[in-house]
């Protein structure tokens, strides 16, 4: 079970204010995608986490009916696992090369 703490750092972004001060505050993740456990929802954009500050997000996450902010990597993919499913949800591709390539020079490559 999540400790109090985890699930402060889980949000619904039910409406348009929440989901655009999220974006303002630049911190977080943002997911968004359906609610189908086990595949991703028919759009090809769907259940996809992306940095809150991504430039992608705004383009792709409008048509989306589920929207959900993390305040940290651990509780996002906790989350997004225990309900979609490991294989039904996947990071923005633009993010995991901006993760992969902090990894890279934290190693010194």
């Amino acid at each position: 079970m999540p400790s109090t703490q985890d699930v402060q750092t889980v949000r619904d972004l039910e409406t348009q204010d929440d989901y655009e001060e999220a974006r303002e505050e630049s911190v977080g993740y943002i997911f968004h995608g359906g609610l189908i456990k086990g595949r991703r929802t028919t759009s090809k954009n769907g259940n996809m986490l992306h940095f809150a500050r991504c430039n992608k997000i705004d383009k792709l996450a409008v048509d989306q009916p589920k929207k959900l902010w993390f305040g940290t990597i651990r509780v996002a993919r906790e989350h997004l696992n225990q309900s979609f499913g490991a294989e039904s949800w996947k990071w923005c591709k633009q993010c995991e090369a901006e993760v992969t390539q902090k990894l890279l020079e934290q190693e010194g490559f």
